[in-house]
C-alpha cells in the first residue's frame, strides 16, 4: 500500500466531489485528516463543533447503537480489494438523528496507516427530503425495527406525542420513548400485522384518547421495520 504524500493528499482533495470526509485508521479508529466544506451542516453544527466530535473519533457523530457496525464496516474496508457501503444514523444537533450511506475505499497509507475516502454525496440530500416530507404531514410518524423494537425514525410529530423526556439520540425502543415503560405495550398491534397493511382506530391508554392507527412494513438502513402513523380522531 503506497504511502501518500502531503501532495497527494491536495490533489485527492481537489479532486473529490460533494460531501466527503478523508480519514486515518489508527487501531480501527477513524481518526479525521479532512472534511469538505459543507459536510458538518447535515448535523446542524458549526465547522468547529463538527471536528470537536470528530477529530480524534470519527464515529463521535454516529448514533451510539450503530457504532459498532460502522467500526465493523470499516475494519472489513481497510482489508485489501474492499470497498466501503453502508446506512447508519448520525446525531444531528437539537433534532434526533438522521440516516446517511457512506460509501468508501483505502486510497493508500499515511504514517504507516491506511487512509479511508468516504464519500456521502446524494444521500444526505435524500434524507433531508424525506425527513422534510414526513415532517409536513399532519400526523405523527415513526419507523420501529420489526424484532427489537428499536426506534429507527421518528418524524416532528411523534417527537411531540413522546413522553416529555424522550431522547430519540439515544438507543430506545418505541415502548420506551412513547410511554417510558420497560416492555412492549400489552395491546401492541404491530406484532400481529406481520407484512400486511393494517390500519384501524385504537383507543390508547396512556394517552386517554383515541387513534387512527396504520402500519405497513419497510426495509430501513437494513432494518425490516413497520412504519406506523398515528392520528389522533378522539373529538371525531
Amino acid at each position: 500500500m503506497k504511502d501518500l504524500t502531503d501532495q497527494e493528499l491536495k490533489i485527492i482533495k481537489k479532486s473529490m466531489f460533494g460531501d466527503y470526509g478523508i480519514y486515518k485508521i489508527k487501531n480501527g479508529i477513524p481518526e479525521t485528516i479532512y472534511i469538505s466544506n459543507k459536510l458538518h451542516l447535515a448535523c446542524g453544527m458549526t465547522r468547529e463543533e463538527f471536528l470537536s466530535y470528530t477529530q480524534k473519533d470519527a464515529t463521535g457523530v454516529v448514533l451510539p447503537s450503530d457504532r459498532q457496525k460502522v467500526v465493523e464496516e470499516i475494519q472489513h474496508t481497510v482489508e485489501p480489494g474492499k470497498h466501503m457501503d453502508i446506512k447508519y444514523r448520525i446525531l444531528v444537533k437539537n433534532k434526533g438523528f438522521l440516516w446517511v450511506r457512506a460509501r468508501g475505499h483505502v486510497c493508500g497509507k499515511v504514517s504507516g496507516y491506511p487512509v479511508l475516502i468516504v464519500s456521502y454525496v446524494s444521500e444526505l440530500d435524500n434524507a433531508n427530503n424525506f425527513k422534510a416530507i414526513l415532517d409536513n404531514l399532519d400526523c405523527a410518524i415513526y419507523v420501529r425495527d420489526k424484532k427489537n423494537y428499536e426506534i429507527l425514525y421518528v418524524n416532528k410529530d411523534a417527537i411531540q406525542f413522546a413522553r416529555q423526556d424522550a431522547d430519540i439520540s439515544k438507543h430506545t425502543t418505541c415502548y420506551q420513548f412513547f410511554f417510558g415503560l420497560d416492555k412492549p405495550c400489552h395491546n401492541c398491534i404491530l406484532p400481529k400485522s406481520g407484512n400486511a397493511m393494517v390500519s384501524k382506530d385504537l383507543y390508547l391508554e396512556q394517552k386517554q384518547s383515541w387513534l387512527h392507527v396504520s402500519v405497513a412494513t419497510i426495509t430501513l438502513g437494513g432494518h425490516e421495520a413497520f412504519i406506523v402513523s398515528l392520528r389522533d380522531i378522539t373529538k371525531q
